[in-house]
């Protein structure tokens, strides 16, 4: 198949954003299909892989920015579409982008990953601007042949705002770079980074957003630390949240106990995440809660055969269930929480056993082939069920 693909991302930033929609475009290719990519990037992308790539401009404007930006995007779709032949579109938040398609008479799917003015919302914005977003999240949604979640809880989000059906929609989770992302040797891990061999090592990778439940993270390891358990937290990333965290661990009087590693490359995330004895997902926000997770940490968490405790949240609870990679504890639940952690303290083989486990379950369910997998088999449905409408 000759695959558009295109995305609202800035492939300059290498996000989790930019990072899905980067190894999807590889796998994708990778099964033999042609893309022509069209996201904000540099020049080169793909080049070596054989794929044509159209940067799009990369405007910064502060109220204007988004607007210029889709319609750039447009621009060079619209072109494509007039001067190629597709087989299909294949977009991640583009308004418009399925008249484009439909216009041209090929099949399109919408990707996903959360929605906008929940997000939007949460974060303070009122009045005309969610009006203005919410128009333009239905454009995106709006007459495509399939579009794809990464949760059943955005599905079902969707539905409840924008009307969609059911049967429109299909989850495919996030996935995570298998090869990149595998076991390695700690104590090489903890020398690359600077941990301690004498402490456990609990860290955390991710972006601090407000979601994101440190406080009882900090709660369950004061404890800890009062019963002589040598817990120390490495907390690697940042965001909104980052400075407003600092204080917490002050305030918790742990700053000697937790390390703020700050935002690292993405090729250097498996040697911290090699050096941990534990990962932690923690999150608390009933958005989050609403809507689940299908988190891209996680499963670079399991890649990297490290075992998992996190917050029991819609898609997380289910695939550490499924996978028996970790503990899972409710939203808030302090107790249970450090109970976790002090049980995989004391039990070498169990963190050993459940770090398999994640591995195992991760190469089989969440590698980016996997999930390319299952995006040609809608493709080729697509396309199928077009060419006996035709009949």
């Amino acid at each position: 198949m000759k695959i558009l693909y295109t995305g609202m991302v800035n492939l300059h930033r290498g996000r989790g954003d930019a990072i899905h929609f980067t190894h999807l475009a590889y796998a994708l290719q990778a099964r033999g299909h042609q893309l022509a990519v069209v996201a904000r990037g540099p020049r080169d992308f793909g080049r070596q892989r054989g794929i044509e790539f159209y940067p799009t401009p990369d405007i910064k404007l502060p109220k204007a920015g988004t607007l210029f930006n889709d319609l750039s995007t447009l621009a060079i779709l619209a072109r494509l579409l007039h001067t190629q032949k597709f087989d299909v579109l294949y977009h991640r938040s583009v308004p418009m982008a399925n008249r484009l398609a439909h216009r041209a008479t090929i099949p399109v799917i919408t990707e996903v990953n959360g929605i906008q003015i929940d997000e939007f919302q949460a974060a303070g914005m009122r009045n005309l601007g969610i009006r203005l977003y919410r128009c333009r999240e239905q454009q995106i949604v709006t007459n495509a042949d399939t579009i794809v979640c990464v949760t059943e809880g955005i599905r079902d989000r969707l539905r409840d705002i924008y009307a969609v059906s059911e049967d429109q929609c299909t989850v495919i989770a996030n996935a995570t770079d298998t090869t990149m992302f595998s076991p390695q040797p700690q104590q090489i891990c903890q020398e690359k980074v600077g941990l301690s061999t004498a402490n456990y090592n609990v860290g955390f990778v991710g972006a601090f957003q407000p979601w994101i439940d440190f406080d009882h993270l900090f709660k369950a390891t004061q404890t800890l630390r009062a019963q002589k358990v040598p817990i120390y937290l490495a907390l690697v990333g940042d965001g909104p949240k980052f400075a407003h965290v600092k204080q917490q661990a002050q305030h918790y009087a742990l700053e000697k106990h937790v390390h703020f590693v700050g935002r690292v490359p993405h090729s250097e995330i498996p040697d911290w995440i090699g050096a941990f004895d534990v990962c932690v997902a923690p999150s608390g926000e009933p958005y989050v809660q609403q809507i689940g997770k299908s988190s891209m940490k996680l499963y670079e968490y399991m890649a990297c055969a490290r075992p998992v405790v996190a917050t029991a949240l819609p898609g997380i609870a289910e695939t550490i269930a499924a996978s028996q990679c970790g503990f899972v504890y409710r939203v808030g639940d302090t107790n249970a929480l450090q109970q976790h952690l002090h049980t995989l303290y004391k039990d070498d083989d169990l963190r050993m056993l459940m770090g398999k486990r994640g591995r195992d379950y991760v190469i089989k369910h969440h590698s980016w082939e996997s999930v390319a997998g299952r995006t040609e088999k809608l493709m080729l449905h697509l396309l199928s069920d077009r060419k006996h409408s035709r009949h």
